[in-house]
């Protein structure tokens, strides 16, 4: 049943609160639960009862099915190593197990909830709520960082708020001490991945042929760019790539069209960003140590961060599959694993105590072996031809580039990228008709 009131609305509430759910990870409310958390699951709570006030009910889309029977596998394991099989490498963890399988049920189950009501919502209103987000991280990004500098009175609370003593910290590049925004996110490169998804779904809306705000567009890029984060630019441009590429007629994706049609306006975004940062030596010389300086150290071996992304966080987990290639060392259990074999693991310790290592796959592979792994990319591979190849690509991106599965970030813009992609579609048959 279509919602007239929320195909109107300015924003969507359920929409606002998923979006903020994805910062403030690093403030805890327990030993187990951060306010990024609680925040997830009030907008799941809201979308619930919204659900159920209106009469619909939750639907279970295909692109979700191999997260299911990853959720399935990872129970089957943690309950073969719960009742007399030892993992061959390590000991097993229960705590931490249950833990972890808990967050998995959480974060894929509040997605199903979530995109059965964001389904319902208008495009506009789905991509103002993304815009104003957006822009307000941002914008906290600066107020935070004037106010540590005019305010000093105020310096616990933006702590608590950002995680530093200001929305924008002095991070280290290439070696070099560069000042990177953080807004509520505390780590600079969330802070670049929250606008590069940001900006991915943007795309995505422009690629389905809807109205989008160029300025947004123009100041979402520009604030990848500042964060100065690898990560960032290669979801980024993942999405930009994954834009351009023309969908065959025999794909079910064959009225999208590609962002190339009109390059010249592109082309004309990329050349204001790039012209921003050449006017503003301090951006020019973050993107030269953050791109050019750290290329030539990683192509040398040299990149600690792009070492742990390309060889070093898959040593363990192919170290680990050939212990126990079907079911790994069990979800939750790769850390503790990891610790005992770090003797071993000569490389390992240069990830600086991230036990889960830098990748998504390969955290998969070690933790739920082989099967875990070709599910994970078994369910890339459905949200690319169920939703998009902009949020497939991105996705991708963000788990070549982190371990970062159980956090709200990935799940909300899948959600919200599948809710568009509906709303288009909606959009599309009532035209038709």
């Amino acid at each position: 049943m279509r919602d007239s009131r929320r195909e109107v609305a300015r924003f969507d509430g359920v929409i606002v609160l998923s979006l903020l759910a994805t910062g403030l990870t690093h403030r805890s409310v327990s030993s187990y639960v951060t306010v990024s958390d609680l925040l997830f699951g009030c907008a799941i709570g809201v979308a619930a009862f919204r659900l159920m006030a209106s009469g619909a009910r939750i639907v279970v889309p295909a692109w979700i099915v191999p997260m299911l029977l990853l959720v399935m596998w990872a129970a089957a394991g943690a309950t073969v190593f719960l009742f007399g099989y030892a993992p061959p490498l390590g000991a097993f963890v229960a705590s931490e197990v249950g833990r972890s399988l808990f967050g998995v049920v959480f974060y894929v189950g509040g997605t199903v909830v979530l995109w059965s009501y964001g389904r319902r919502i208008g495009v506009q209103t789905i991509l103002r709520s993304v815009v104003l987000i957006g822009l307000l991280s941002v914008g906290a990004a600066a107020l935070l960082y004037a106010a540590s500098r005019t305010m000093p009175s105020l310096d616990p609370y933006i702590k608590w708020l950002a995680g530093s003593r200001s929305g924008v910290e002095a991070r280290y590049v290439s070696g070099s001490s560069v000042l990177r925004p953080t807004g509520f996110f505390a780590e600079p490169a969330l802070f670049g991945a929250f606008q590069a998804f940001s900006l991915g779904v943007l795309l995505l809306a422009r690629q389905r042929g809807c109205r989008v705000s160029r300025p947004a567009l123009i100041v979402l890029g520009l604030s990848v760019v500042v964060s100065y984060s690898p990560g960032a630019y290669l979801i980024a441009l993942a999405g930009i790539g994954a834009g351009m590429v023309r969908i065959g007629k025999g794909s079910s994706l064959a009225r999208v069209h590609p962002l190339r049609r009109r390059p010249s306006r592109a082309l004309l975004a990329l050349s204001a960003i790039v012209a921003v940062g050449g006017i503003l030596p301090s951006i020019w010389d973050g993107i030269d140590l953050a791109i050019v300086e750290r290329s030539k150290r990683a192509i040398a071996g040299q990149d600690v961060s792009a070492n742990a992304r390309t060889t070093t966080s898959w040593e363990a987990p192919l170290r680990i599959v050939r212990s126990s290639p079907v079911v790994g060392v069990g979800l939750g259990n790769l850390a503790p694993t990891v610790e005992e074999l770090s003797i071993e693991l000569k490389n390992w310790r240069d990830l600086e105590g991230a036990g889960d290592g830098w990748n998504g796959f390969a955290w998969a592979l070690g933790s739920m072996g082989l099967v875990g792994m070709l599910l994970l990319v078994a369910f890339v591979g459905k949200v690319g031809t169920r939703i998009s190849f902009i949020a497939a690509a991105q996705l991708t991106a963000f788990w070549m580039a982190s371990s970062w599965m159980l956090m709200p970030l990935p799940w909300v813009f899948v959600f919200i990228s599948a809710s568009l992609v509906a709303a288009v579609g909606r959009n599309q048959e009532a035209a038709a008709k």
